[in-house]
């Protein structure tokens, strides 16, 4: 170490050292995430006898808030100055999750609204006297259906939410078309 005069650059090696810990921290904060979000999957639950056609309420709240709680910590590491190696996987996961929560929320409107139809339109007499609309609602109901069994066969809560770009379209329009049969 002295015969290469290595202390000459004494500073220089302490500021490569110090990247170097905080890069070695960004990456085990950043694998840490995608481990969580690898392994986090929807709970589903039984309605009128139907296996996994509901998102269960409190593990899906709490789902939403573990997204923002790691959408705090990527935003943390992405206004790090030592993130530069990482910051194109750390904004492809805030937007992963960022698109998931949004999904999700979404998801929950439709399943609201859907259950409270469901009993309108399952039920004999409106069913009889409004078909124009027990017919929309049958479409819904196909389309809510699909979903929840392809939610059902993944689990996986990005590969759900962010995986199926068309899903948060359809969510936009099923509420759409609930919100007529509501009117």
């Amino acid at each position: 170490v002295f015969d290469t005069g290595l202390l000459n650059f004494k500073d220089d090696v302490q500021d490569i050292c110090n990247a170097a810990t905080q890069e070695a921290k960004i990456e085990q904060k950043l694998k840490e995430i995608e481990g969580q979000w690898q392994a986090t999957e929807f709970t589903f639950s039984t309605f009128k006898g139907m296996d996994n056609m509901l998102l269960k309420g409190t593990e899906t709240n709490e789902i939403i808030t573990e997204i923002e709680d790691s959408v705090v910590a990527l935003s943390s590491l992405n206004s790090n100055r030592f993130v530069a190696r990482f910051k194109k996987d750390v904004e492809s996961w805030m937007k992963k999750l960022t698109t998931s929560r949004d999904v999700i929320v979404e998801w929950l409107q439709v399943q609201s609204m859907w259950i409270y139809l469901e009993a309108v339109f399952s039920g004999g007499d409106i069913a009889k006297y409004m078909t124009q609309e027990t017919k929309a609602f049958g479409q819904i109901n196909k389309n809510w259906t699909t979903i929840m069994k392809n939610a059902s066969d993944i689990k996986n809560v990005v590969m759900v939410c962010y995986g199926d770009e068309g899903l948060q379209k359809l969510f936009k329009h099923l509420l759409e078309q609930l919100q007529k049969c509501q009117k």
